[in-house]
């Protein structure tokens, strides 16, 4: 089964014709939905078929289990290449998880739309689900910023930047806990995505951590050996924090922009990450001593 959906997905077939090839791996590759003529005359459906347990998604026709598993098999696949290809781009933020134009009924999908992170791993909420990703960028005044000064900054700089799951994900996934540890199988979102998820381990462990409640990011890299020597021998978030705070707001350095959370500077004497070398190092490190602030 694995090998067909793998060939099929490389040379493009479609959903019709991948079910030609894989039907005969279903459990019941011959079903097809019949009726008969009872001894009244009138159509009911045949023994076999009453004896068939269907339900949200089995058919009593193999040609369409085999159709619907192949078309969310691709569906996958190409919101996995999508998925990965936001994933890459240095100047794409976040993404936004979106409704598709056919969607009709409330479900699931309605209940997770949202922003989310770009490292949250996500290929659909259900079966043959039509959600689409819309890539979040970082803002015009970043981007023409970063294409002045020849800088390529990290996603986390960015005023647009998504670093969590949003609000309603943390309740669906709070409320449905229990329900879905019961399925017989979890769906790959929930399993990837451990943790964004409320209850996770990684999350507790968040939440004991001193976090900053501002964050800085220092925009030259890399950092210095003399930033880096201090930022080891501190073993106290808070004092790492207000070091790199003393060294965003020295008067050496030149404000690119700055919101409420960020602020991103550059120094004279550093030219941006593509051209680094270590004497521009050096003079970063000399002026950024010079105050004796390290």
């Amino acid at each position: 089964m694995e090998m067909a959906l793998e060939v099929a997905l490389s040379e493009g077939k479609s959903a019709s014709e991948l079910s030609r090839e894989i039907r005969h791996l279903l459990k019941n590759p011959d079903i097809l939905f019949r009726r008969v003529k009872d001894k009244h005359g009138n159509l009911v459906l045949s023994k076999e078929v009453q004896e068939l347990h269907t339900g949200r998604g089995i058919y009593r026709s193999s040609y369409k289990n085999a159709v619907r598993l192949a078309s969310n098999e691709i569906n996958v696949a190409y919101k996995t290449a999508d998925l990965l290809r936001i994933q890459q781009n240095p100047d794409i933020v976040g993404y936004e998880i979106v409704l598709s134009k056919q969607h009709k009924v409330y479900d699931v999908c309605d209940e997770l739309k949202g922003k989310y992170p770009k490292n949250f791993q996500f290929a659909g909420w259900h079966i043959q689900c039509k959600c689409q990703l819309k890539p979040i960028l970082k803002s015009q005044s970043e981007l023409i910023a970063e294409l002045k000064n020849d800088l390529e900054l990290p996603a986390e700089s960015s005023k647009n930047y998504v670093s969590d799951v949003p609000e309603n994900f943390k309740k669906w996934t709070i409320e449905n806990k229990e329900r879905i540890k019961n399925w017989k199988t979890q769906p790959d979102w929930w399993e990837n995505n451990k943790g964004f998820l409320p209850f996770g381990v990684e999350n507790k462990i968040k939440s004991i951590l001193d976090i900053p409640e501002k964050n800085t990011y220092i925009a030259f890299e890399p950092f210095s050996p003399i930033i880096i020597n201090k930022l080891n021998e501190l073993n106290n978030n808070k004092k790492k924090q207000k070091l790199l705070a003393e060294i965003v707001n020295a008067p050496e350095a030149k404000i690119l922009f700055e919101t409420e959370n960020n602020k991103v500077v550059l120094f004279d004497k550093h030219k941006g990450v593509k051209k680094d070398s270590w004497q521009n190092t050096l003079q970063m490190a000399k002026a950024l001593s010079k105050n004796k602030k390290m």
